[in-house]
């Protein structure tokens, strides 16, 4: 989001080149991270069954990777521009087909109460614009993925202090979520700058965790990802 470039599409050296084109002399590529777990069965073989892992290895991989607009020799297709009405129906769609998402209630404030398993939001009304609305409905939707029944999220579910170290990294994974939510409707370049600073306000309790960053987005994908594949 944070990018210079309309294109939403990046790839590797290897995948350009294989595709017929050439990264123009002097671009700079951007780094991105893969984080998962790597499942062995009994045979120490990779499996995908959760019930047949017998041991789990962190797998992390560094890509550095370019936009395509850096690129020569590859036809970019023409991304269109979703009006304002549009982004906004596509929030509303994101949080229409979630199966399994909790009751929203009308209130003073915005927050998620996980005893409860509801949203409270004040009226869109009483936002400076309706992006805003929609990327703090989006924060609390993600906090909402941690209940017991949905992603069961310790972060969310173990009741921590305000400002603790636990509660930071919840922090970190629910507003990391909702700015993929974000970019997913449309709607980042009015909420990105937000985003940036509450990020950042959480990150400077935290600053002992190397792993920190790496964890809290693997968390909030996931929890984005619930959320866009409708729940349960």
């Amino acid at each position: 989001m944070m990018a210079p470039y309309s294109c939403p599409a990046w790839a590797t050296f290897k995948q350009i080149k294989a595709k017929g084109g050439t990264v123009r002399k002097g671009e700079k590529g951007t780094p991105v991270i893969y984080w998962n777990f790597l499942m062995l069965d009994e045979n120490e073989k990779p499996t995908q069954d959760p019930a047949k892992a017998k041991k789990k290895i962190p797998l992390l991989k560094y890509y550095t990777v370019f936009n395509l607009e850096q690129c020569e020799g590859i036809e970019i297709e023409a991304v269109e521009e979703a009006d304002h009405v549009n982004q906004i129906e596509a929030c509303e769609k994101i949080m229409n087909d979630w199966r399994d998402k909790p009751e929203i209630k009308s209130s003073d404030s915005a927050y998620y109460k996980p005893s409860a398993d509801y949203i409270g939001m004040p009226d869109i009304n009483r936002f400076e614009n309706s992006e805003g609305y929609y990327a703090t409905l989006f924060h609390e939707a993600i906090h909402a993925t941690g209940h017991h029944s949905r992603l069961d999220r310790s972060g969310l579910m173990s009741k921590a202090a305000f400002g603790s170290e636990i509660y930071a990294k919840e922090e970190l994974v629910a507003e990391m979520g909702a700015a993929f939510l974000c970019g997913k409707t449309g709607i980042e370049d009015r909420t990105v700058d937000n985003h940036a600073s509450y990020i950042k306000s959480w990150i400077s309790k935290l600053k002992e965790d190397s792993k920190l960053l790496i964890n809290a987005a693997s968390k909030a994908q996931k929890a984005a990802d619930y959320i866009l594949e409708g729940g349960k």
